[in-house]
C-alpha cells in the first residue's frame, strides 16, 4: 500500500502491461474508449468497479480488486508491498499465522462478556487492541489468499465464490 488513492490506478496500468494489452485492446475488451481507459490510469478518473472486477477475474489478478476496494472504502487496507515485507509465498504464509495468533491472543485477553457501559478503560484499550489485531490478520489473509490464487493459478473469485456458496449452504450469508 504505497500512496492510498493511485493504488488502484498503478495497480490497473501494472495489470493491463503484464497481460500485454494496450489501452486500445482493453478498451474494445470492456467497452471502455481508450481515453477512458488513460484517465483511469493515470489518476484523472477513479478505477470503475467494472473495470477493476474484469482485470481481477478475467486475467486473475487480486491486487486490482484490493486496491479498488480500498480506495472505494476509504478504509481498511489495500495491497500489501512495504519494503519490510517478504513476499514469497512461504513467508507470507509465515507472517498469516503470525498476524492470526496475535488476533486470536489478543481476543482471549479480552472480556466481552461485560456490558459495554461497564467496562474499563484498561478493557476499552484491550478491545481496540485485539480489534487492531485482527484488522492485520485479515489483511494478511487476504493478501495470502491472494498470492497463493496467483502463484498456483486459482481463480481469486472463484475461492471466494465458492466460501460465500458455503456460508449461504450454512445460512451464514443470505
Amino acid at each position: 500500500m504505497t500512496n492510498g488513492k493511485n493504488d488502484a490506478t498503478d495497480a490497473l496500468k501494472q495489470s493491463r502491461k503484464e497481460t500485454g494489452l494496450t489501452q486500445l485492446q482493453l478498451s474494445l475488451e470492456t467497452g471502455y474508449s481508450r481515453e477512458a481507459i488513460s484517465q483511469q490510469e493515470n489518476g484523472r478518473a477513479s478505477v470503475s468497479p467494472e473495470l477493476s472486477n474484469h482485470m481481477s477475474s478475467k486475467y486473475n489478478d487480486p491486487r486490482i480488486g484490493i486496491e479498488s476496494a480500498y480506495e472505494y472504502k476509504s478504509w481498511g487496507l489495500g495491497w500489501l508491498d512495504g519494503e519490510a515485507l517478504d513476499q514469497h509465498r512461504a513467508a507470507v504464509v509465515m507472517r498469516t499465522k503470525k498476524e492470526l495468533k496475535e488476533a486470536l491472543e489478543s481476543i482471549d485477553e479480552v472480556a466481552i462478556a461485560k456490558q459495554p457501559k461497564y467496562i474499563e478503560i484498561f478493557e476499552r484499550q484491550q478491545i481496540e487492541n485485539a480489534l487492531v489485531e485482527s484488522a492485520e490478520a485479515i489483511a494478511f489473509l487476504e493478501f495470502e489468499i491472494a498470492k497463493l490464487c496467483k502463484d498456483y493459478d486459482f481463480k481469486f473469485h472463484d475461492i471466494f465464490n465458492t466460501a460465500e456458496q458455503r456460508m449461504r449452504a450454512e445460512r451464514l450469508v443470505k
